[in-house]
């Protein structure tokens, strides 16, 4: 009996450290959700600067989904249109946990983004009809359309929407981490609205790209 509840305990020691953890990385995320296309000048406007500067020195995490040339990532902008109201243009930023935290434009980006990523820091993600979630708990394999994930220095690119990968992909952007079986590719480059972010190594995993600066 003794030896039993030992090992439990020993399990309580291992299990409850990597839970608080999770919930620390949570408690310090900005999750923003950003339409953009390349070809848009007020895009041109915010993206460099949210995806390319301020990306690197907070913790924010930009599921940015490019309309230009992708019918999966219309789609979900449809539903989201539809959802929370919002005009048919872009760019759009939306976080939060309701639908009152959506800014169309590029200067009212700008002039609101310090105010609405400090307010909505540790709140879930937002999906199309009220759903939220932690990233820790999201199931890339169930998520709509085609974004590209951006966390500090490293960004996750989907490429295949049928793809099954979910904790290597979660885990590399949280922690660095590549994936077993990653194959370096030699593009390191990734086209956002008004230029081109440059990466030190580029890798292929499971119909995604995983990049690091």
């Amino acid at each position: 009996m003794k030896i039993i509840m030992k090992k439990i305990i020993v399990l309580l020691f291992l299990i409850i450290p990597s839970q608080v953890m999770a919930q620390n990385i949570n408690d310090k995320i900005t999750h923003l959700i950003y339409f953009t296309a390349r070809c848009c000048p007020n895009c041109q406007k915010v993206s460099p600067k949210l995806l390319e500067k301020d990306i690197l020195k907070a913790d924010y995490l930009v599921f940015e989904y490019e309309l230009r040339g992708n019918d999966e990532n219309n789609k979900l902008f449809k539903k989201y249109i539809d959802d929370f109201k919002v005009a048919n243009g872009v760019p759009v930023l939306i976080t939060g946990n309701n639908k009152n935290f959506s800014i169309i434009g590029g200067q009212p980006i700008l002039d609101k983004f310090n105010e609405i990523t400090t307010s909505n820091q540790g709140i879930p993600i937002i999906f199309p009809n009220g759903v939220a979630s932690s990233f820790e708990r999201l199931d890339l394999t169930k998520m709509p359309a085609l974004p590209s994930i951006w966390y500090k220095n490293k960004i996750a690119i989907k490429k295949d929407i049928k793809s099954q990968a979910n904790e290597s992909i979660k885990e590399f952007l949280l922690k660095g981490n590549l994936p077993l079986n990653s194959v370096q590719t030699k593009n390191v480059y990734v086209n956002i609205a008004g230029k081109s972010v440059e990466f030190k190594k580029a890798y292929k995993f499971n119909g995604w790209i995983l990049m690091y600066r």
